[in-house]
């Protein structure tokens, strides 16, 4: 069995926990171990490492992240994120809370390692997708669209013989703009009629 065939999909997911977002004034999106250093200089305290979970309906995706952990054991997101993207302007916001799933195994500095996709489907489309969508973000990291564009048109045409509705995009360029544009294009998956 190859790797892609072998992942994308968990049956014993790990439990995350919904943190407090708490702004920090010159927090960057996508600079959480910036942001985390800045805040401890700022009021002590120490980086915890883990995921960023974010889920739809079908699948379940995690970011690298880092977040702060003040004096008394709590921890906080001091990393703001792009609500939405036109053309060379992004507009950021901080969410209520952040799904977080501490993971001690995933250290890292600056740049982040490389994006999970899990199936939550019972359908072996959804996993095979999910890996398939691990090997395109590899390639992107790489700065291969090709590659990356490749392996993304496998992921959505496996989550349509799911029979299920939705896209993965490729961003036109590696320039920031067209990576976020992208990431901000994802419609909600939905199934499809029969």
């Amino acid at each position: 069995m190859s790797s892609v065939e072998a992942g994308g999909t968990s049956p014993n997911l790990p439990l995350s926990t919904r943190i407090p977002v708490q702004p920090i004034c010159g927090a960057e999106p996508l600079m959480c171990w910036v942001n985390v250093q800045k805040r401890i200089k700022a009021m002590g305290g120490k980086v915890v490492f883990g995921w960023a979970v974010v889920r739809d309906v079908f699948t379940l995706v995690k970011q690298s992240h880092c977040v702060w952990e003040d004096h008394a054991g709590q921890l906080w997101d001091v990393t703001p994120v792009f609500e939405s993207v036109s053309g060379q302007y992004a507009v950021i916001g901080w969410p209520e809370y952040t799904e977080f799933e501490r993971d001690d195994s995933v250290t890292f500095e600056e740049k982040s390692l490389p994006t999970r996709y899990m199936s939550l489907h019972p359908s072996p489309h959804v996993a095979t997708a999910c890996a398939y969508m691990e090997r395109a973000d590899e390639f992107l990291r790489k700065g291969d669209l090709d590659k990356c564009r490749y392996w993304t048109e496998r992921a959505n045409r496996e989550m349509a013989k799911a029979r299920l509705r939705g896209r993965w995009y490729t961003p036109a360029s590696i320039a920031v703009s067209d990576v976020l544009a992208s990431m901000m294009n994802r419609p909600s998956v939905t199934r499809s009629p029969k």
